[in-house]
């Protein structure tokens, strides 16, 4: 379970990065509505994430176990 969570703090970021991109991609072809829906979940992603990690921040031993 433990790793898990560790996992979820380290992709999070990438994640909502590369959700922004493909909704700016959806947006720059005319698919407003799914450029937007796209965009607003990468919005939530990343807030999510930047919350989880100013209550758990990411310790020395962490890390040591993501590399």
């Amino acid at each position: 379970m433990k790793f898990q969570r560790l996992l979820i703090k380290a992709l999070a970021p990438i994640v909502s990065i590369v959700l922004l991109l493909v909704g700016v991609i959806l947006l720059r072809s005319q698919l407003w509505w799914a450029g937007t829906i796209i965009v607003l979940l990468a919005l939530a992603v990343f807030i999510h994430s930047v919350r989880l990690l100013e209550r758990s921040p990411r310790l020395p031993e962490e890390m040591d176990v993501l590399l």
